[in-house]
């Protein structure tokens, strides 16, 4: 496999790597080989290298200058804390967007819904898993705040990565699922701030303990 070289080369090997680590490809706490990634993919080992820092930054993989560049392993601890952290995030974000909410974002909100609606009618894991970045994402337009976008999107590489395990456990099962987002809608609509901070915090506490029994299905503990 050949990639697009550019001055941006680390970053776009980096997204390559992450989608994989993401999509399960790497396997949790599997070794990542210098050598073997530069030749696959037709670059330096130098520009793997820096790649795999930017990786270490993101939380996706560990390096051990002896030992080398792994996966970083899921567990139940580091996911626990990831959907703690996030929830109450998720929570802020909620109560600011809710500040600034206009008919326009709301317009917004509902078109990436709708989105996530018709991926869970079609079982499509893909489309639905985006759209729940990008319905976070609209809510952090929103807000006009660098730092929580910052605080929340720093968090991501590894939410997307326990989020795409979880939805491709459940591919058939999307809409039990979209129910917390409808829910979060209508309460939206309603201008329910209390109702949606609820409906957050349940969601997050249905999704970690979701991740959780995979990991211990799989022993990745």
């Amino acid at each position: 496999m050949s990639i697009l070289k550019s001055k941006n080369l680390a970053y776009e090997i980096a997204d390559v790597l992450g989608e994989r680590i993401i999509r399960m490809e790497y396997e949790s706490g599997e070794r990542m080989i210098e050598s073997k990634i530069a030749k696959e993919l037709d670059v330096s080992q130098s520009s793997i290298r820096e790649a795999l820092r930017i990786l270490e930054q993101n939380g996706l993989v560990e390096i051990n200058p002896r030992r080398g560049t792994y996966v970083t392993a899921l567990s139940i601890s580091n996911v626990t804390m990831l959907y703690d952290l996030l929830s109450e995030m998720y929570v802020l974000l909620i109560r600011k967007a809710m500040e600034k909410k206009s008919e326009f974002n709301k317009q917004d909100i509902l078109e990436v819904f709708t989105k996530i609606r018709v991926s869970a009618d079609n079982n499509d894991v893909d489309n639905y898993y985006k759209g729940i970045f990008d319905l976070a994402l609209v809510a952090l337009e929103v807000t006009e705040s660098f730092l929580l976008k910052k605080a929340i999107t720093d968090l991501w590489p590894n939410k997307r990565r326990v989020e795409y395990m979880t939805l491709s456990s459940r591919k058939n099962d999307l809409k039990e699922n979209l129910k917390y987002f409808d829910l979060l809608v209508h309460s939206m609509m309603e201008s329910d701030v209390d109702r949606m901070v609820q409906i957050i915090r349940e969601y997050s506490q249905n999704e970690k303990a979701f991740a959780i029994s995979i990991l211990k299905k799989n022993n990745l503990i």
